[in-house]
């Protein structure tokens, strides 16, 4: 019985690594790679924008700073070699997992 509940938190600690969250969750320093991101709620002139930065799907990002405002913004990101300044609510249209949750066998993990 002990063995068991043992392996069911070892599960359980696994899927909270490997939680997906939004990149304005994402710890300063701590690198993701992008699972999705809502185009719906981003302007389409925005949307272009980040897409041209680099900002799609499979791309790894990590967070270098946080504005000191109120609401934290802008957010600094680096993609890449560029560091990329995002509003809040256009990082909270960007899913992320963290790199650890990526499957080594696939070829988009390889970058």
């Amino acid at each position: 019985m002990s063995q068991e509940i043992a392996g069911v938190a070892q599960r359980i600690l696994i899927a909270v690594r490997n939680t997906i969250m939004l990149l304005d969750q994402l710890p300063t320093g701590q690198r993701a790679e992008i699972a999705a991101i809502d185009w719906s709620v981003l302007p389409s002139d925005e949307g272009k924008r980040l897409r041209a930065l680099g900002v799609d799907e499979g791309a790894s990002v990590t967070i270098r700073h946080r504005g000191i405002f109120f609401g934290r913004d802008p957010i600094a990101l680096s993609i890449g070699r560029m560091t990329v300044a995002i509003r809040r609510v256009h990082a909270r249209a960007i899913t992320l997992r963290p790199l650890e949750a990526v499957p080594a066998d696939l070829p988009e993990a390889a970058e």
